[in-house]
This record gives structure tokens, C-alpha cells and sequence, in this order.
């Protein structure tokens, strides 16, 4: 019966090894009872915040039953939980969540999650598809135009016309949802504080996420700042830590690129970035994945550049984008700390 125990025990170790470390990510979900002052800020649950180390950025982006996305900032409360802040109390009011309400978490993929909401009996909630700020990016004519259509559609399904005093606020949200179209689009921009380069090195170095174990200080970034490099000192750098889901082998995680330096420097760029190290004939083809919420370089490219050089975790990468090449091209600096130290990996 021991021995039938602990086979068990193996048998559960290796389904949640294969569930967090070979699955898909986009198979991978969570679920939230909303219970207690859920209504300013929602903890991520812990195991799935901490096998998801370095993809939840700090801002996250939850696409709503009304195909809407919006932008939530993380952060970490004094428990050092993930938590889901700045973005969620008008999150919560949007949707009409409501206490006793259940939230399922879907990832998909480079910080993103489509979330499903149901009320206390279990059944999906019909409200949130019916959001004021509902398919705003799909607004084209005029209030009255989209109102007729939305009538019709209604019409069409239910056999009901819809009363006059709706009408008429239907309307209104309309004209509503297109006055705050642009505004929605500014505030998805991610805030770019942290990103600025050093003065003296033009580093662009990744922002602190919300796991503070990979947070850099002030005098780290400095001593990295020091470290003599075989750069080019026009070619700009960015510098990102190396979390575990960036080392983790065949399924690594996205490694951000900051959107200032991808704005400033990448542009246009889709497609592949060629990967190279000083003093290897090797170059990696490394996909770089970019869309409107965030962008970083992820793959089975990654995977192989992150094997064939024996990167770890905590290890700093500096990504030197190399000027006048025909394809996108960065020599990888690796820095390492030795005895409180940071070294340069030959």
C-alpha cells in the first residue's frame, strides 16, 4: 500500500511537471472566486504566478466576454502576491462583478488572458457581453447607423423590437464608446518609466517586474554600467535578467524587449532577429513576436540560443542591436554574478 502511495505520488509529480513545463501555455488557466474587497485589486493565485515567472509583465492585458481589451497593471502586495491593480476597479465596475461572482482566467499567451465570468449559481453572466464599452474599436458610422444594425440584429433573433427609451440609450453609449476610443488607445500604452538609458552608456534596462527577486538596483545597474563590453558605443543596448521561464528549455517564456527601445530602434520589425555571440561563428534565427501590448523574442530560436550558451537564471543579458545590418541583428552580451560580482561570460 506504501509502495502504491508513493508510485501515485511520482505519477502526480510528473503530470504537474509535464502540465507547467511542456503544455502549451494557452491550455493553462486559472480561477477566481470573487470574495472579500476583491473590487480595488485580485491576487493571482500563487502556483500559477510563480510557474508563469517572467511572462506576467506588469501590465497585463484581460480580454473581456464583449471582445474588449484592457490593460491592468501588476504589481506585489505587502505578502509579496502578484496582484492584478491599476486598470481592475474600473475592470470590475465595466463587467458588473459582483460578490459571489467566479472569473475564468484563460492565458493566452505574452501576458494576455481571455476571462469568463459567471454568477454565484454557475451559469455564465450575460451582462459583461453587453458592456458599455463593448467592440468600441469596431465603431464605424454613425450612432444612429450602429443603432439601426444593433436593432435589427435584435430583431432578428428575438422577434422583439427594442422600447424607445433603450433606443435612445443605446445610442448615447455609442457616441459614448466613440468619444473615449482614442483615449482607451492612449491608455494602453504601456508607461515607459524605467526604460530611459543610463547617461553614460545609453543602456535601456528592463523594467522590475513583479517578482522582486530579479529586480535590479540602482548599484547593480551601475556596476553593470561598468563592465567593459566588446560593443560598438553607437549601437544602443538593452539589458534584460534572465527570469526561470526565460531558461527552462524547450518551452522558455517571452523575453521582453521594452517598448521604448522597440519603438525607437526595431520599428516596423516582424518576423526573425538574428542572435550572435563575440567570438562564435554561431547566429540563431530567433523569432520576435510583437503586437499591440508588448513584444520580445520567443521560440524554439530562443530555446536553442539559451541551450547552446548555458545561460541561467539571474544571469543579465545585454542585447547590443548592431546598426547597418540588412536583418535585425544582436551580438548578446552575457554578464554573470560571481562572489557578488558581475563578470563577463566569454
Amino acid at each position: 500500500m506504501q509502495n502504491l502511495d508513493k508510485n501515485c505520488r511520482v505519477c502526480m509529480e510528473w503530470q504537474e511537471h509535464c502540465y507547467w513545463s511542456h503544455m502549451a501555455d494557452d491550455q493553462k488557466h486559472f480561477f477566481k472566486p470573487m470574495v472579500g474587497d476583491f473590487t480595488e485589486t485580485m491576487s493571482i493565485p500563487g502556483r500559477f504566478a510563480n510557474n508563469f515567472n517572467g511572462h506576467i509583465s506588469e501590465v497585463v492585458s484581460l480580454k473581456s466576454p464583449g471582445g474588449k481589451t484592457w490593460s491592468i497593471g501588476v504589481g506585489n502586495n505587502a505578502n509579496d502576491e502578484v496582484m492584478l491593480q491599476s486598470g481592475w476597479k474600473e475592470f470590475v465596475s465595466a463587467h458588473s462583478i459582483e460578490e459571489g461572482d467566479y472569473l475564468l482566467f484563460k492565458y493566452s499567451g505574452v501576458s494576455s488572458f481571455d476571462v469568463l465570468i459567471f454568477d454565484s449559481s454557475g451559469c455564465e453572466k450575460t451582462a459583461p457581453h453587453f458592456a458599455q464599452n463593448h467592440g468600441c474599436e469596431r465603431i464605424e458610422g454613425s450612432a444612429g447607423v450602429e443603432g439601426a444594425q444593433l436593432e435589427l440584429a435584435v430583431q432578428r433573433n428575438t422577434s422583439r423590437s427594442i422600447p424607445n427609451p433603450c433606443k435612445r440609450k443605446l445610442c448615447r453609449d455609442i457616441e459614448q464608446v466613440r468619444c473615449h476610443v482614442k483615449d482607451d488607445e492612449d491608455d494602453l500604452e504601456v508607461d515607459h518609466e524605467g526604460d530611459t538609458p543610463a547617461a553614460k552608456t545609453g543602456y535601456y534596462f528592463c523594467k522590475n517586474g513583479p517578482v522582486s527577486a530579479y529586480h535590479l538596483t540602482e548599484e547593480e545597474r551601475e556596476e553593470i554600467s561598468s563592465v567593459r563590453i566588446p560593443a560598438q558605443p553607437t549601437n544602443p543596448v538593452f539589458v534584460q535578467v534572465m527570469h526561470p521561464s526565460h531558461v527552462r528549455g524547450k518551452k522558455s517564456g517571452v523575453v521582453a524587449i521594452s517598448s521604448e527601445f522597440a519603438a525607437k530602434y526595431l520599428g516596423a520589425t516582424r518576423g526573425e532577429i538574428i542572435l550572435q555571440r563575440v567570438g562564435s561563428k554561431g547566429k540563431w534565427h530567433v523569432r520576435y513576436s510583437c503586437n499591440r501590448f508588448s513584444r520580445g523574442l520567443v521560440g524554439r530560436g530562443w530555446c536553442g540560443f539559451v541551450g547552446d550558451n548555458g545561460l541561467l537564471n539571474h544571469d543579465v543579458c545585454l542585447f547590443e542591436l548592431i546598426k547597418g545590418k540588412q536583418r535585425p541583428t544582436m551580438t548578446v552580451h552575457v554578464l554573470r554574478k560571481v562572489r557578488d560580482r558581475f563578470v563577463l561570460l566569454r
